[in-house]
């Protein structure tokens, strides 16, 4: 009996696509990223090392160092663990084809990738943080936090930006030269909030720290006239006490309301009458 060369031919054409995607599957992160040159395009101060697993899922060590005073050698370094699924598996069980994981001591960290074009995107973050994630970069301030953040659903979505211009865009951002004008019909959407409660600060003054006490707060997202926004608000109302506004034209705007110090007495800084500011601060940060 002989078989129609037609089908033969579908058969091998079947293997090979099935031996191709069998070795795709085992080819080991650390040479799909040495080859493609994927490492290239991450911003000079981040760094990832490491590497273990194959393209679809895989852990690694994400290296941050940042130094806000260049050539001294006092510069900030975390460390933290890394971990992905990408593919058809966390898209059913995630809705997102892709999942990145952050661990750090007492803190994690998940990012969702959502892809509906090449020019258009969101991103989902959710998890907790712990002081030891952020004190590294109070310290240039002789300052520390404690208590414990919780990230609710921050989402973020991009269109008119192309996914393969993000690595250059950051690398801009990092070194305060980012222009957005070069993507004219680019839309930025961000929602969410960042929760804190024991979140008791101490300044270094003198010998003694200074304690000051806060109530559980709300860092709330929004974006409107194409700024993205920040609110300050107690967890259990809607009282503005500062506002973060980042205009796409690189102005960054923040100020701090005089309820602030009604709210929190120990705060090192005289009452103003109702309804002025305690601080104010503009800087073109792009």
């Amino acid at each position: 009996m002989h078989t129609n060369p037609l089908l033969r031919k579908r058969y091998f054409y079947l293997f090979v696509a099935t031996l191709c995607f069998g070795l795709l599957l085992q080819v080991p992160a650390r040479y799909l990223a040495d080859q493609l040159g994927i490492l290239r395009f991450l911003p000079a101060h981040i760094k990832i090392e490491q590497l273990q697993g194959t393209l679809w899922q895989g852990q690694g060590i994400l290296r941050y160092e940042h130094s806000s005073r260049p050539n001294t050698g006092d510069a900030t370094t975390l460390e933290l663990k890394l971990g992905w699924q990408f593919g058809l598996l966390p898209w059913l069980s995630e809705s997102a084809p892709l999942v990145v994981t952050l661990n750090h001591i007492g803190s994690a960290i998940e990012a969702k990738l959502n892809l509906s074009g090449i020019d258009r995107f969101g991103l989902m973050l959710s998890g907790h943080i712990h002081p030891l994630l952020l004190n590294p970069f109070l310290k240039d301030n002789q300052s520390w936090i404690s208590g414990r953040g919780q990230i609710h659903h921050l989402s973020l979505a991009l269109k008119g930006v192309s996914l393969f211009d993000l690595p250059k865009a950051l690398d801009d951002l990092s070194r305060h030269r980012l222009n957005l004008s070069q993507w004219p019909d680019a839309e930025i959407n961000l929602q969410g909030a960042i929760t804190w409660e024991g979140g008791d600060t101490y300044f270094l003054a003198g010998q003694n720290p200074i304690k000051i006490i806060y109530p559980p707060l709300a860092l709330r997202f929004s974006q409107e006239n194409k700024s993205l926004n920040a609110r300050l608000t107690p967890q259990d109302n809607d009282l503005s006490l500062a506002m973060i506004s980042l205009a796409q034209t690189g102005w960054l705007n923040v100020q701090v309301d005089g309820q602030l110090k009604r709210i929190v007495p120990t705060l090192p800084m005289n009452y103003v009458a109702q309804g002025q500011s305690l601080f104010k601060y503009k800087e073109k940060v792009f």
